[in-house]
């Protein structure tokens, strides 16, 4: 599947600065405080709660450590996917301050009424079901890349090393294309298997001597 095309290429790199978010908290708030009333749930928030869990995460998602961002997606329904929006963590309790933390319009949507073990079985899921890279079409190669790519500033360090990894993976791939990566592989498969025959046979030497 193709990725969605970015129209705003701003971001942060270290965390996202709350000053670039009032508007969106504010609007978090009031909507959550409508909702509570609405469903007649507790509502125990201050608006000062919601400053003080941008800062807890250091302007980064409470469940994947992106850091916020408001970069719109114009051809989505949800145009800022990577705002921050108040979830609650017990989604049968209210809004207080040991239930809720502050994550990313697109996790909230997916973590839904399921809560966070769904969401993680469904992201590992989806991963280790990808299509081997020498199945994929140069096209869609050519998307992910740029997607990964629009991605990294927002990664924390140890995230963006492995994102950098599988970027490089992807460019290889589109460069080498199918051929050159079965070729690649038959090479690696040759070179391991000589390796593993020369240590056999050292071992076997330094046995019997």
């Amino acid at each position: 599947m193709m990725m969605r095309k970015i129209a705003d290429t701003r971001h942060v790199s270290g965390g996202a600065r709350m000053e670039e978010f009032r508007d969106i908290l504010d609007k978090a708030f009031v909507a959550a405080r409508s909702r509570a009333r609405r469903a007649g749930r507790d509502f125990a928030l201050e608006r000062s709660d919601l400053d003080r869990m941008f800062n807890e995460h250091a302007g980064r998602c409470a469940v994947t450590g992106m850091a916020f961002s408001r970069r719109r997606y114009d051809d989505c329904l949800v145009k800022m996917p990577l705002a921050p929006s108040l979830d609650r963590i017990d989604s049968h309790g209210g809004y207080a301050p040991g239930n809720t933390r502050l994550v990313c319009v697109a996790v909230n949507f997916g973590l839904g009424q399921w809560g966070d073990e769904l969401f993680c079985t469904l992201a590992v899921s989806m991963i280790e079901n990808q299509p081997p890279l020498a199945r994929q079409r140069p096209a869609n190669l050519d998307e992910r890349i740029r997607a990964a790519e629009a991605m990294m500033p927002l990664l924390t360090p140890a995230v963006a090393a492995s994102q950098r990894r599988r970027i490089a993976a992807l460019k290889r791939a589109r460069t080498l294309g199918k051929d050159g990566l079965r070729a690649a592989a038959e090479k690696a498969r040759a070179t391991m298997a000589k390796t593993t025959h020369g240590t056999f046979q050292s071992r076997s030497i330094s046995r019997s001597c």
